[in-house]
């Protein structure tokens, strides 16, 4: 889909003009290798055939410093007149591409490049030609300019996610944090009331063992009484 061969005929030799838009190999050649062709041809071949099949190669050139190669054919249209149609060839690595002109108007490209592909260089039927001269050097420059800006807001995307998964880490692992200062608190609170049960105990085993604290909590909490000594009741009559 993205070669083109023509045909070429003089009076004594034939000729195979390979035309290629490939990304990787775009190029302009003669060559003898026999190709396949589809059962069903393409759009832009079919046309090829329609407006260049019978026509006489007039010229081919290129402008200096550029990288389209022009083949200007003189054709014979379907009103019988005499017309001059122009092949160009843009050999531009992946923005290769094949262009039909005729009377300074695009007939048909075999990229075509509408204006969401470019807002400054369309390839479309009826544009002019003249869109052409934006190649100069650097055809695809506009298309290279929308694909960075293109990659530029997805590293801005990309970047905004991982700064976001960045705080997401630093806040579950400060929130960690915040759990463990938390419950070394609650630790030493835990701690520091042990050590204060722990001297309380300490201090009630050495009273304990001093007889007369012993007696004073025998009378007080157990109503307890010494020997030969008699416990008295109060009654409360009332009652």
């Amino acid at each position: 889909r993205d070669e083109l061969v023509l045909t070429l005929r003089t009076r004594t030799d034939t000729y195979a003009l390979l035309l290629s838009a490939r990304s990787g190999s775009a190029r302009v050649c003669l060559t003898e290798e026999s190709f396949e062709n589809p059962e069903t041809p393409p759009s832009f071949c079919m046309l090829m055939r329609k407006h260049l099949t019978g026509g006489r190669l007039l010229d081919v050139h290129m402008e200096p410093g550029d990288r389209i190669v022009y083949f200007d054919f003189q054709c014979t249209n379907e009103m019988g007149d005499l017309v001059r149609n122009t092949l160009c060839a843009e050999l531009m690595g992946r923005y290769s591409n094949l262009v039909l002109v005729q009377s300074g108007k695009i007939i048909d490209a075999l990229k075509r490049v509408d204006f969401e592909d470019s807002d400054v260089r369309q390839l479309l039927p009826g544009f002019s030609k003249d869109i052409l001269r934006n190649t100069q050097c650097w055809g695809g420059y506009d298309m290279v300019r929308r694909r960075v800006r293109h990659k530029s807001k997805a590293f801005n995307v990309f970047m905004m996610l991982l700064f976001v998964a960045c705080l997401f880490v630093i806040g579950k692992q400060e929130y960690s944090i915040y759990q463990i200062k938390q419950e070394q608190a609650a630790t030493q609170q835990r701690i520091a009331a042990l050590k204060k049960q722990k001297t309380e105990l300490e201090a009630e085993r050495k009273r304990l063992d001093d007889p007369r604290y012993i007696e004073k909590l025998a009378r007080e909490d157990y109503n307890m009484v010494g020997k030969d000594e008699v416990p008295l009741f109060i009654v409360d009559e009332k009652k």
